[in-house]
């Protein structure tokens, strides 16, 4: 798709740019066994074939440069940094990573889309903002965040959901999910999901550009970072 450069998206090639240089100077790999790789890579074999986001079902640990994907064709949409091999990694075996010798430490920012959310309309932020009285954390999360993200809210059900754990049907579910929610109806069906992840990947580039300043690299796996140990308190 054809584009304007302009002083801004300059800014941030010139500063993914020097990202990836700093990430190529750090040697960064991942201490596992070789039945820990396999494990590994049926995981991501399986993501793929399930359709979910995904590269290869390698761990090509040569491939360690970044690039961002924005959506829509608007640089005000997506925007998030991709490519890197340690983002296909399950975050169980996360911790196995080392950067310059260090073992790793993994820190992220909970809730995020909902928090820039209540920010933005002046609602005070819930430290348990997915638990709702019913289904579970992971299913909340991934409900509110498809209505954030979709196109109308009428939505299909998300990856998990059983209607005989829940004990509820799909519609019943998604109906009590958006009358808790419904001081956010006014996103709900908006695709603005994507303009969160413009914001999450803003800060996912301030974070990075903090330490890349300093001589030293975290990792980013969207709105989450893996640092070495000595950098956790930095870091946070």
């Amino acid at each position: 798709i054809s584009f304007q450069w302009d002083e801004e998206l300059r800014r941030q090639a010139d500063n993914l740019a020097l990202i990836n240089s700093r990430i190529q100077l750090t040697k960064i790999r991942i201490d596992v066994s070789d039945a820990q790789r396999a494990a590994i890579l049926d995981h991501i074999s399986r993501k793929q074939n399930n359709g979910e986001e995904g590269d290869e079902s390698v761990l090509d640990l040569t491939q360690s440069s970044l690039y961002r994907v924005y959506n829509n064709a608007s640089f005000e949409q997506g925007g998030r940094f991709y490519g890197a091999w340690w983002q296909a990694v399950p975050k169980r075996w996360r911790p196995y990573i080392m950067i310059g010798g260090s073992k790793v430490v993994e820190l992220d920012f909970a809730a995020m889309h909902p928090t820039a959310l209540s920010h933005q309309l002046g609602i005070p932020v819930s430290h348990r903002f997915y638990e709702i009285g019913v289904g579970n954390k992971p299913l909340v999360k991934a409900t509110f965040n498809a209505l954030i993200n979709a196109r109308g809210t009428s939505i299909k059900p998300v990856d998990d959901f059983d209607e005989n754990s829940v004990g509820l049907p799909w519609a019943k579910f998604l109906a009590a999910v958006k009358q808790h929610y419904h001081a956010y109806s006014s996103y709900f069906g908006s695709g603005y999901g994507l303009r969160l992840q413009k914001l999450d990947a803003d800060i996912a580039e301030a974070v990075m550009l903090h330490f890349v300043r300093t001589g030293r690299v975290v990792l980013p796996v969207h709105d989450s970072f893996l640092c070495a140990q000595a950098d956790e308190a930095e870091l946070a």
